[in-house]
């Protein structure tokens, strides 16, 4: 019995063996006819569904397939990167610092001075050609040359336009009587030449002059002053301490404010005399000027017309 069971196995191994696959030769007998007939079921059941069959490209497949792989390939690494890194760390120092830059250019007061006696010597030709060329044409078209004269700073001289200013005297004679601080009203422009007004901050009628702006301003009185003293009927003589006050005050406030100030006493002085008052004050905006008399004397004395009242804005 054992020898035909071994005999049976080395038959079914050599079936075996003799109907397998062989590259090029195609399936085996018994198998290609089922194979065949699966193939035919396919094609035909592929023809009822899809009359045009689905061709796949074997390259492309690969291609996707490879594609797929590497994909999922850098994930994972970026998954891990992010997993090793963690959290951010606190910023590291500041590096060290750079070498210095060049040198800037020097500028110095002399170097701007200079540069501007340029301008200005370089402005007077410009002025100079211009004026040899409205009164002197001929001299422009001759071939001799011509030498601007040269402009030294200190030659330069800067005339600053009075915006603010009036010259004014007054219309006709005023008494003041003794022991009277008066002020001074009813001036007048005068119709001959020399007199200004500019900017109308002067009232005549009033006699006060008002601030146009914050400034430094500068007055000038002149009265003619005429006292009966020497007249015979009156038999009172004058005394030392009779006297005339000249005032120029701020809002009409002498002592609050600081005014200009001119004291004469009658006994050293003519009949008539003059008293001339000149100085500075600071104005603000809005305020008002004007002259007052302050006679402390036992006599009367009159300011005789045309007696004169100047300002000026000198500066800010």
């Amino acid at each position: 019995m054992t020898h035909s069971n071994d005999f049976a196995v080395w038959i079914c191994v050599y079936l075996l063996i003799a109907h397998a696959v062989v590259p090029g030769r195609g399936l085996p007998g018994f198998l290609r006819e089922s194979s065949s007939n699966a193939l035919v079921d396919e094609r035909e059941n592929a023809s009822t569904e899809d009359e045009r069959p689905t061709k796949v490209d074997p390259q492309r497949s690969w291609l996707t397939f490879v594609g797929h792989s590497a994909r999922v390939d850098r994930r994972s690494k970026q998954k891990a990167k992010t997993k090793s890194l963690g959290l951010p760390g606190p910023a590291g120092p500041p590096g060290p610092q750079g070498p210095p830059g060049p040198a800037g250019a020097l500028v110095t007061k002399e170097v701007l001075l200079k540069e501007f006696k340029e301008m200005v010597r370089e402005a007077a030709e410009r002025r100079a050609e211009r004026l040899m060329a409205v009164r002197c044409p001929k001299c422009l078209k001759s071939n001799a040359t011509h030498t601007a004269p040269l402009v030294e700073i200190g030659d330069v001289t800067i005339i600053p336009r009075i915006s603010t200013g009036f010259h004014c005297r007054l219309r006709n004679n005023i008494m003041v009587s003794s022991r009277t601080f008066l002020e001074i009203k009813k001036f007048q422009l005068p119709f001959a030449g020399g007199a200004f007004h500019r900017g109308d901050v002067f009232n005549a009628k009033e006699g006060r002059f008002t601030a146009p702006r914050d400034g430094i301003y500068q007055f000038s009185v002149s009265f003619h002053i005429q006292h009966d003293g020497q007249r015979r009927h009156i038999k009172r003589k004058l005394r030392r301490r009779d006297n005339v006050r000249l005032l120029v005050c701020i809002e009409s406030l002498c002592q609050k404010h600081t005014s200009l100030e001119y004291i004469t006493g009658l006994e050293s002085n003519s009949r008539i005399f003059t008293v001339s008052l000149n100085g500075l004050l600071f104005l603000q905006k809005g305020q008002y000027t004007s002259v007052y008399v302050d006679n402390s004397s036992s006599r009367s004395v009159t300011i005789q017309g045309g007696s004169a009242f100047t300002g000026i804005l000198i500066g800010i």
